[in-house]
C-alpha cells in the first residue's frame, strides 16, 4: 500500500469524506492530533512539505499530511517554485511513518509527468467527479444515515429531482430534512414541504407546462423566476439543454435504448430521463428540431441586439408548436 495518495476531481465533499475516514484510521485524535498537518501548495513549496513528512511523528505511529492545491499534477504552472524532481524521488522512497494526501480540483491530470506516472504505478490516484444514477442515490442514503435517519426510496428520487446532483446543495437540504424529522424517516412529503427547488428544477416545471400546452402557466413561472432575479438568457440556455436532451432521448429510444442506457449516454439521472421522455411524448422529432432552431434564433436576436433577453424568451415560448 502506498504512503502517498493523489485525490483529484470536482467533488470536494467526496474528497473530504474520504480524507476524514483516512485520518480517523491513522490518527487517534483526528484533525486535533499533533501529527496532522494541512498545507496549501500555493503558499508553501513541496520541499517544505517533504521536510515535514520526513520528520518523525511526535508520540504516535503516523504523521498525516494534507497538501492542497496540488495543481502541478496537471498542466498548470504554480506560483511556488516546486522542486518536482525532489518530489519524484520522495515518491519512490517515502518514510513508512508518513502518509501524504495530495489534493487538487483538476478534472484531468497530466499523465506525461513523472510524478503522475509514478503514482499511477502505485495505484495511488483516486478520482472524485460528479455522481450520477445509482451512485448518487446511494450517497444520499448514506449521508442521511450519518444523522441516524432513514429515507424512503421515492423521497430520494424527489430530493434529487428537486435539487439536482450538486452535492453541496444536497448536503444543505439533507441537513435540514434530518433536523426536521429528528432521527425519524424522511418521506416524499417532507421533501416537497421543505426542499427549495433549484432553477434547473423550475425549468422542468416550465417544460411540463409547455408540453401540456399550458403556455400561460409556463410563462407565469418564467415571470416569477425573472422577478426573483434569475437571468432570462440562463433560462433560455437551460430550456435549450432540456429540449436537446429530449430529442436525443427520443432518437435513442427509437433505436432500442432503455431509459437506463439513455441516462448513461446523456450523463443524467434515470429519473430525470424518465420525466424528459414523458415530456417528449408531447412532441414529434420534427417539432423538437424546429424548437431547437427557434432557440438558436432567439440567442442570435439577443446577441445582435434585435431583442432584449426577456422579449426573446417570451417570443420563443409563444411560438412553440401547439
Amino acid at each position: 500500500m502506498s504512503n502517498i495518495y493523489l485525490l483529484h476531481g470536482t467533488e470536494a465533499i467526496l474528497m473530504d469524506e474520504w480524507i476524514d475516514l483516512f485520518i480517523n484510521k491513522y490518527l487517534p485524535s483526528g484533525k486535533d492530533d499533533l501529527n496532522y498537518s494541512l498545507f496549501n501548495l500555493d503558499e508553501v513549496s513541496i520541499q517544505y512539505v517533504i521536510q515535514q513528512a520526513e520528520t518523525i511523528p511526535f508520540i504516535g505511529d503516523y504523521r498525516v499530511i494534507i497538501a492542497d492545491c496540488a495543481d502541478f499534477f496537471g498542466a498548470i504552472n504554480s506560483n511556488q517554485a516546486h522542486d518536482l524532481d525532489m518530489l519524484n524521488n520522495f515518491i519512490l522512497n517515502p518514510p513508512d511513518y508518513s502518509k501524504i494526501i495530495f489534493r487538487t480540483s483538476l478534472e484531468k491530470l497530466d499523465k506525461r509527468k513523472k510524478i503522475t506516472k509514478q503514482l499511477e504505478k502505485l495505484d495511488a490516484i483516486t478520482t472524485f467527479n460528479q455522481l450520477q444514477g445509482r451512485q448518487l442515490d446511494e450517497w444520499v442514503v448514506s449521508r442521511v444515515k450519518k444523522y441516524n435517519c432513514d429515507i424512503d426510496t421515492d423521497a430520494v428520487v424527489q430530493l434529487i429531482h428537486s435539487v439536482g446532483s450538486n452535492l453541496t446543495l444536497l448536503v444543505n437540504e439533507i441537513d435540514k430534512l434530518c433536523l426536521y424529522v429528528n432521527k425519524g424517516r424522511i418521506t416524499k412529503n417532507e421533501v416537497k414541504l421543505l426542499v427549495t427547488r433549484t432553477l434547473e428544477q423550475n425549468i422542468f416545471l416550465v417544460m411540463d407546462k409547455i408540453a401540456q400546452k399550458k403556455i400561460n402557466q409556463g410563462l407565469q413561472i418564467v415571470y416569477d423566476l425573472v422577478k426573483n432575479k434569475e437571468s432570462p438568457i440562463l433560462i433560455l440556455f437551460l430550456m435549450a439543454k432540456k429540449f436537446r436532451t429530449m430529442l436525443i432521448s427520443k432518437e435513442l429510444s427509437e433505436k432500442g435504448y432503455s431509459s437506463q442506457q439513455i441516462a448513461t449516454q446523456t450523463n443524467q439521472h434515470p429519473y430525470t430521463i424518465k420525466i424528459t421522455m414523458e415530456q417528449g411524448n408531447f412532441f414529434t422529432k420534427q417539432n423538437l428540431r424546429e424548437i431547437i432552431k427557434s432557440l438558436a434564433a432567439a440567442d442570435e436576436h439577443i446577441k445582435t441586439g434585435q431583442m432584449t433577453e426577456l422579449v426573446a424568451l417570451e417570443k420563443f415560448i409563444l411560438t412553440i408548436p401547439k
